[in-house]
């Protein structure tokens, strides 16, 4: 069986199930968008600040580059580990127990 073959049997063998309102019942019981997060504006302010300290790509990249190359050689895991925990922990304040609390009300 090819391909159009497998696609005219699945058009003449397509059934429509009912819906009886199960979306919009499901999309009602969604909970609202909510706005970014401090943490989010932050880290964004910083880039940007950091965008025009540097003025461009070229004169970030040869600093970062100077930096690395005076750096001590645990500084790169020590930076990069430190950065993945305040991640995880403006995540984890992100995240309330109320919000998990809305998924499992009808339970």
């Amino acid at each position: 069986m090819n391909d159009q073959q497998l696609q005219h049997w699945f058009m003449t063998h397509k059934q429509e199930m009912p819906d009886h309102d199960f979306s919009k019942k499901v999309m009602h019981q969604l909970p609202d968008r909510k706005a970014a997060p401090p943490l989010v504006w932050i880290f964004a302010s910083i880039g940007t600040l950091l965008f025009f300290v540097f003025v461009n790509l070229r004169q970030l990249i040869e600093q970062l580059s100077l930096w690395l190359e005076r750096a001590p050689w645990w500084t790169l895991p020590v930076t990069s580990t430190a950065l993945v925990i305040i991640f995880l922990i403006g995540f984890c304040f992100h995240e309330r127990k109320d919000d998990v609390t809305i998924y499992f009300k009808g339970i």
